[in-house]
């Protein structure tokens, strides 16, 4: 009920808690997924993932963040590009919620992250369940780039 999520939202914002919907093992589980919505209204860091596709609490589906996205879109009737955008911004933004927020620092000799993707703007990363062009983590390449060697920001 709302007096209940409302409790539970100041809560988790006392507490600094931060969420990560999974909108397949959700809807298998429950029939409902977590509200984004508010979850960000409140100011809850939250965002979508996947975890462990292909299992008894996942049992369809494939490890892509736009296709988990896209599900949740569709569960939770939030089609427009605003709500779109926001869950596009939220796949990124859950490695600087996870990790050491150092690392998303842009300068001469930083470790290069990158993802690029075939999209003019975000919300058709989750319209589209894109797939990314290339993806470099810490400098080397993990899909899509055939070059293994180390890359870093060059000085400007």
């Amino acid at each position: 009920d709302e007096e209940h999520l409302e409790r539970t939202l100041a809560r988790l914002v006392e507490t600094a808690m931060k969420v990560v919907c999974l909108p397949r093992t959700d809807l298998y589980l429950d029939g409902r997924v977590a509200p984004l919505d508010r979850l960000w209204s409140a100011g809850v860091p939250a965002f979508v993932g996947t975890n462990n596709v292909l299992n008894a609490f996942t049992p369809v589906g494939r490890p892509s963040l736009p296709s988990a996205a896209a599900v949740y879109a569709l569960a939770a009737r939030q089609g427009g590009k605003a709500v779109l955008n926001r869950m596009a911004a939220s796949l990124w933004q859950a490695a600087e919620v996870l990790h050491d927020s150092s690392r998303t620092d842009i300068a001469a000799g930083a470790p290069a992250d990158l993802c690029i993707w075939p999209v003019t703007e975000p919300w058709q990363i989750v319209a589209t369940e894109a797939t990314p062009l290339a993806v470099i983590v810490g400098g080397a390449f993990v899909h899509g780039g055939a070059m293994t060697a180390p890359l870093a920001v060059a000085h400007a």
